[in-house]
C-alpha cells in the first residue's frame, strides 16, 4: 500500500518499539503513538526505544 499512496503513509495503532521497525520496513514515513508512552512506567525511555525503532 506505502508504495502506491499518492501521499505518504503514516502508521496509527497499536503501534510499540516492537512494530515500529516492520512498519517503517513496509515503507511508511513515519508512525505515531500514544499509548505506548502515556503506559510506559518510563515514558523518556519509551520515546528512545520509539526513535531507535524508526532509525532501524
Amino acid at each position: 500500500m506505502c508504495q502506491v499512496a499518492a501521499c505518504p503513509v503514516t502508521g496509527i495503532g497499536g503501534v510499540t518499539a516492537e512494530r515500529g521497525p516492520d512498519i517503517m520496513q513496509c515503507g511508511a514515513r513515519g508512525f505515531a503513538v500514544i499509548s505506548a508512552i502515556c503506559t510506559a512506567i518510563g515514558p523518556m525511555e519509551a520515546i528512545h526505544q520509539l526513535m531507535a525503532a524508526i532509525k532501524r
